[in-house]
């Protein structure tokens, strides 16, 4: 092993490379599964050049969050025309997170170990992009502005992790961002809704809840061996969930189960077979076809009912996808890209029957951001210790948001 100072890098170049090496390791692996012998390697340094620079791997999280706190300016969102102003803000925002791919997912990552200096440090961040944007929305929506704010939380939560699934998916990098700043800005801007639209979609009359969808039943075990490796891949999914793969332990596992180590054994070969063999679950289904005409209000019920019904039946299974793919797992995140890419287009023509024709393409983007936004949203607002309501009395609330940001009928006349 090499020291910095053999390659021409010292001082403050070094401890940058320290920086932006441990966070591309946060953010792949996770802060547990990182090492800081890891760090150094990468970085091809010793160890005790590291530690001059950092004491401990706890410190050195610690300046990674904050070498990404953005500074905080207000805007005035009358200033500049409403739409245009509020659009912009919105776009500084998702910009921010867009270029900290992976501090976002060290964060939240961390924020789902239940790490609430991650939490906090989450919020530091909203904080810091506008002091001053719930006192500014409130004057340029009045009553509206929590829906218009949850519709653009739910639009950039989908936005952010679909460019981690692009990102990983096409370039296995953690670090490279492929989605095309034009797309997710044009997402945005045309996704903002002006005053009116916000009006129309508070007041207008909602379509009444779709039946409940039912999770699938895998068909009865035929033997006990059956059911016990049926019972592993379950308690499997929850403690892979709740803890990470990388922290849960075989161990773990078998004791969920009144299991010894070797009986477990007997059916998985290790914990990542166990992992592969999730699939075998069954998962509801929460891609409702494109209609075939124009977007409806009814359709949108239809996907905001899908979703709620995913998050009751398969918690366990999304929270795990989204741990899979923040840490950079490509096989999840091409899995979940392909289904996106395909529903998406069969999206855009019926985005090009309802919008003009210069908005189908964004119109279709933020349909399939909502798609993802939803669920991962309602997941990490939990996590960071937001007030959450029951999933029906958030349905009406979540409705109305998507409708501010796709209208439809009577939205379309009002924008």
């Amino acid at each position: 092993m090499e020291t910095a100072t053999s390659y021409g890098t010292t001082g403050a170049a070094t401890r940058s490379l320290i920086l932006s090496t441990a966070r591309d390791l946060f953010a792949e692996r996770g802060y547990k599964g990182t090492t800081v012998r890891e760090i150094a390697r990468r970085c091809r340094i010793t160890d005790p050049a590291l530690y001059y620079h950092f004491r401990s791997k706890q410190d050195l999280m610690q300046a990674v969050l904050e070498d990404a706190q953005p500074p905080a300016i207000a805007l005035d969102f009358r200033a500049a025309g409403t739409h245009q102003a509020v659009a912009t803000y919105f776009n500084r925002t998702f910009r921010y997170w867009s270029d900290n791919l992976a501090t976002g997912r060290a964060l939240l990552l961390r924020s789902l170990d239940g790490d609430h200096n991650a939490t906090g440090q989450i919020t530091q961040i909203r904080q810091g992009l506008d002091t001053s944007a719930p006192a500014q929305l409130e004057g340029v929506y009045g009553a509206n502005s929590n829906l218009v704010g949850l519709g653009m939380l739910v639009l950039g939560a989908g936005l952010f992790i679909g460019e981690t699934i692009r990102a990983t998916r096409i370039t296995g990098r953690r670090d490279d961002s492929t989605v095309t700043r034009s797309r997710v800005s044009a997402a945005v801007e045309i996704g903002c809704p002006a005053p009116e639209v916000a009006q129309w979609a508070a007041t207008v009359p909602l379509p009444p809840r779709h039946p409940r969808m039912a999770r699938p039943i895998l068909p009865t075990p035929r033997s006990g061996a059956e059911q016990t490796r049926l019972n592993i891949l379950e308690a499997a999914l929850v403690l892979f969930s709740e803890r990470g793969f990388s922290a849960t332990t075989v161990k773990s596992i078998a004791a969920r189960c009144g299991l010894t180590d070797a009986a477990l054994y007997y059916h998985f070969q290790s914990k990542a077979e166990i992992l592969e063999s999730l699939a075998e679950l069954p998962q509801s289904p929460v891609l409702p076809p494109a209609p075939e005409g124009p977007l409806t209000l009814e359709w949108l019920a239809q996907l905001i009912d899908c979703m709620l019904d995913a998050l009751e039946t398969d918690r366990d299974a999304i929270r795990l996808a989204l741990r899979q793919i923040l840490q950079g797992n490509s096989v999840v995140a091409g899995e979940r890209y392909l289904v996106a890419r395909s529903w998406w287009q069969s999206l855009l023509s019926s985005c090009e029957a309802t919008y003009p024709a210069d908005q189908a393409r964004a119109r279709a983007d933020i349909v399939a951001a909502i798609r993802i936004g939803i669920p991962h949203t309602l997941l990490i607002e939990a996590e960071i210790g937001t007030q959450t309501l029951s999933l029906d009395a958030l349905r009406p609330m979540l409705l109305r948001a998507a409708a501010a940001l796709l209208p439809v009928g009577g939205g379309l006349s009002a924008s």
